[in-house]
């Protein structure tokens, strides 16, 4: 987790902030073509954050 938030900008987010929102590849998927497709459905607003040890769970 400590890896993801230092290289990434999960840490820096927010409630309030809005993020993109993207389908979950399931295990039984085929991937074609680049592995972060980058197909965004919606957008949604952050609502909650939760921050423990080895967790950090965000609410939309």
């Amino acid at each position: 987790m400590k890896e993801t938030l230092r290289i990434t900008n999960l840490g820096a987010l927010k409630v309030g902030d809005e993020v993109n929102v993207e389908r979950a590849a399931k295990f039984s998927d085929e991937i074609g073509g680049h592995l972060m497709s980058g197909h965004i459905i919606t957008t949604a607003e952050i609502t909650k954050i939760l921050t423990s040890e080895n967790n950090h769970q965000v609410w939309v």
